[in-house]
C-alpha cells in the first residue's frame, strides 16, 4: 500500500503528513530554526505557484496566515519535508528494482533505464468491498 499510494500521488499530497512523523518535529532544540519571517516555501500548488517555491512576503502576517492556513511552510520545515521525500523515493525506487529486475538496467538509483515500458494498471477496487 505504501508504494501504491505514493506512485498514484504527487509529493504535495504527503508533505504536512512527512513533516508531522518527523522525529526532529517535535524537538524544541530543533535544527529546523531555519526561520526567515518574509520567506515562506510552497506545499501546495495553487495555479500561480509551484510545489517547493520559495516566497518571498512583504510582511510577517501574510508569511504567518500561508503557514497557518497550511498553504505554506517556513523554509526550514520545507527542507526537511524535501529530505523526508528524497529519503523516501529512493527507498521505493531501490525496492522496486530489487523486486521488478527484469525491467531495469544500469547501475542503481541514479543511472537506471527501464528494459520495456511500464504499463500503469488502474486503481484496484478497495480490499473492504466498500465503494
Amino acid at each position: 500500500m505504501f508504494l501504491n499510494s505514493r506512485a498514484r500521488n504527487t509529493p504535495e499530497m504527503f508533505a504536512h503528513t512527512d513533516f508531522r512523523s518527523a522525529p526532529s518535529y517535535m524537538s524544541a532544540a530543533s535544527p529546523l530554526a531555519l526561520q526567515e519571517n518574509h520567506y515562506t516555501m510552497v506545499m501546495l500548488s495553487e495555479p500561480h505557484t509551484t510545489y517547493g517555491q520559495v516566497l518571498v512576503w512583504e510582511n510577517e502576517a501574510d508569511a504567518s496566515a500561508q503557514i497557518r492556513n497550511g498553504l505554506a511552510v517556513d523554509v526550514g520545515h520545507g527542507y526537511l519535508i524535501f529530505d523526508i521525500q528524497l529519503t523516501i523515493t529512493e527507498f521505493l525506487l531501490s525496492f522496486c528494482f530489487h523486486i521488478l529486475p527484469e525491467f531495469f538496467t544500469g547501475d542503481g538509483l541514479r543511472g537506471f533505464h527501464l528494459k520495456t515500458p511500464l504499463v500503469v494498471l488502474p486503481e484496484p477496487p478497495p480490499i473492504c468491498g466498500c465503494a
